[in-house]
């Protein structure tokens, strides 16, 4: 199953749906977006097999967290990669994206983010398709 290629809602209040729940022991990338503005709110990965608690942390209110996304105005696309695949792609997205909520300072100059981003993305789609 690819779910890379739309966007999907979360759920509700009272429950995540499957495809979410699905993530858990799996790695990969997320991008969170508002479901009416397509504003991108965040990038982010889980290299460690926790994509599921990862992703699921931002929807969870705690006093001394920054922002909490609303489920319920969001929907999320989600890349699985390998481990050791899922910062590299992260990155990439965050270039390619410039998410409201990721760090804002960019490391990367323009020409260099180009390079990273092409060599990952052919890297990303030869071990999919391998």
């Amino acid at each position: 199953m690819s779910l890379g290629t739309r966007w999907r809602a979360v759920g509700d209040y009272s429950a995540y749906k499957d495809w979410v729940r699905d993530l858990r022991g799996k790695s990969g990338v997320y991008i969170i977006r508002d479901t009416d503005t397509h504003e991108i709110y965040y990038v982010g990965e889980s290299h460690t097999n926790r994509l599921y608690s990862t992703l699921i942390r931002h929807f969870q209110y705690w006093e001394e967290r920054r922002f909490t996304i609303d489920r319920l105005q969001c929907e999320v696309k989600v890349f699985l990669t390998k481990p050791e695949q899922a910062y590299d792609l992260q990155v990439v997205k965050i270039g390619q994206y410039n998410p409201t909520y990721n760090i804002s300072d960019w490391p990367y100059d323009t020409e260099e983010l180009e390079d990273y981003e092409e060599e990952t993305e052919v890297q990303y789609m030869v071990d999919k398709e391998g």
